[in-house]
């Protein structure tokens, strides 16, 4: 069985936090972008062959998008409305027994405060659908699985 690709969406400018006047605006590259050290990571890995950058937002991505998604990794901004946003654009592109994936969920939910948005999405939005199992949350990564289509 062949590898799939993996399409990576990303607009490469940082969460709010990240842009200038934000709190961690000393961590963003010169360049404002981290499209050229994400591009250099993935030559670096030996991985530019599986891997598809699509430098968008994820709006502009899903208005494209048409294709079945067996894992849907979601690290957006921390904002609860950005994650719920994708989660809910996203979610009907994933097959029943499919997994997503969301960055920085804290398990003790409210703390530290940077984490509050993606914990919010999976334990209020996520896990209230009961059309996905139980989070399971190791080291900030929440994992769930599709068990059934949400109606619209």
């Amino acid at each position: 069985m062949g590898r799939e690709r993996v399409y990576a969406i990303d607009t490469h400018l940082g969460s709010p936090e990240h842009r200038p006047g934000g709190e961690f605006a000393s961590h963003m590259p010169p360049e404002g972008t981290t499209e050229l050290v994400f591009r250099r990571n993935i030559e670096q890995t030996d991985v530019a062959d599986w891997i598809l950058p699509l430098i968008m937002s994820s709006d502009d991505a899903v208005k494209i998008w048409h294709n079945p998604i067996r894992l849907l990794f979601i690290d957006a901004d921390h904002s609860y409305e950005a994650i719920r946003n994708d989660f809910i654009k996203w979610q009907q592109h994933v097959i029943p027994g499919g997994l997503i994936a969301l960055h920085d969920v804290d398990r003790l939910y409210g703390s530290p405060k940077i984490l509050d948005g993606p914990t919010k999405v999976v334990y209020e939005d996520i896990a209230q659908t009961h059309s996905y199992s139980a989070p399971l949350v190791v080291n900030h990564l929440a994992f769930v699985t599709k068990i059934r289509s949400i109606k619209a």
